[in-house]
Order: C-alpha cells, then sequence, then structure tokens
C-alpha cells in the first residue's frame, strides 16, 4: 500500500461509503472529502466530514498506519492541529484525541489493484496501451460487479477542476452525491 494511491482512493471517494463509523464507533459521513494539498501540512483542506451528527469543516491527514501520525512528528507541529479526521489503511493506535477513518476492508481488493496500476503508470493515460492493443477500456480486465463499479466512478466525473471551492454546507454534488 502507497499514501499517495490511498489519498487518490480518499479524493474521488472510490470505497463503500454505506454505513461509515469512526474506529470510536462514531457515525461519520462525508459531505466533501477536502481539497488535495501540495505543500506543507495535512494532505486535505478544506474537508467538510460529519461526525456523529456534527458537521465539521477543516483538513484530513492519509496515512498507512494509524500510528504514522508519531511517526512522522505531527503530535509537535502546529500545522496538524486542527485535523478533523484521521483517514488510515490499518488502525494501530494514533493520537487518541482525532477521529480515525479506516478505510482496509472498504476498498474491493480488486478494483485496489487496477487503482494501483494507474497510479504507477508512467502512461498519461494509464489505460492507453490496453486501447491500443485493441480492448475496448482499461476496464476490460475487470469482471462482473467491480467493473460495473468502477465504470459507475469513472462515469460520476467526481474529479474536482483546480481551484474548485467545497460545496455549501448542505449542497450535493453534481450526480447527486
Amino acid at each position: 500500500m502507497r499514501e499517495d494511491l490511498l489519498q487518490f482512493i480518499w479524493r474521488y471517494s472510490y470505497f463503500n461509503q454505506s454505513s461509515l463509523f469512526t474506529e470510536a464507533g462514531e457515525e461519520l459521513s462525508v459531505v466533501f472529502p477536502g481539497v488535495l494539498n501540495t505543500g506543507a501540512g495535512p494532505d486535505f483542506r478544506h474537508a467538510r466530514i460529519r461526525i456523529g451528527g456534527v458537521l465539521q469543516e477543516g483538513p484530513v491527514e492519509v496515512h498507512i498506519r494509524a500510528s504514522d501520525w508519531d511517526r512522522h512528528g505531527h503530535s509537535g507541529d502546529d500545522n496538524y492541529r486542527g485535523v478533523i479526521l484521521h483517514v488510515v489503511w490499518e488502525a494501530d493506535g494514533g493520537p487518541a484525541n482525532i477521529p480515525v477513518f479506516v478505510l482496509q476492508e472498504r476498498v474491493p481488493k480488486l478494483l485496489l489493484a487496477q487503482y494501483e496500476g494507474w497510479m504507477r503508470s508512467q502512461l498519461f493515460v494509464p489505460c492507453a496501451t490496453r486501447a491500443a492493443g485493441g480492448e475496448r477500456s482499461g476496464l476490460a480486465g475487470l469482471e462482473g460487479q467491480a467493473a460495473a463499479a468502477a465504470a459507475e466512478a469513472a462515469d460520476a466525473g467526481r474529479a474536482e477542476p483546480a481551484g474548485a471551492k467545497p460545496p455549501a454546507l448542505g449542497g450535493r454534488r453534481p450526480g447527486g452525491w
């Protein structure tokens, strides 16, 4: 697992979003995952997350393991003081005062391999070699529900334009999500 892959999954909401809960058992709803931060500080800014029925806006940090929080020195860094959610692949500790959300069981393994392939591709369009080989899309190797889920996610147009502002509180995104 790679941290940039987790950022990709979080950014485009490529995970099962039904019945979300933090590790502490609080109900979780992702209103807006935030804007990817390419500078210093938390991975996403301006996220809108509802935890236990309370809407919060602020930064989200993404790690492979929850314990990476301390390993990366975030506890003593003021840039991370306002983090509203710690999104991780594996819960193995971490700060007690920040809600933790685990993605590991919410990403279909077949799609995880496809996402990772796209992330590692050096091509501008990762599935271009498949298309050139006669297959109709980069999803051709997927089967059944996994292919349908990937196609639906691709068709949803979830990518945010550069500099996009998050939707207004209570607002819905294009496509009804």
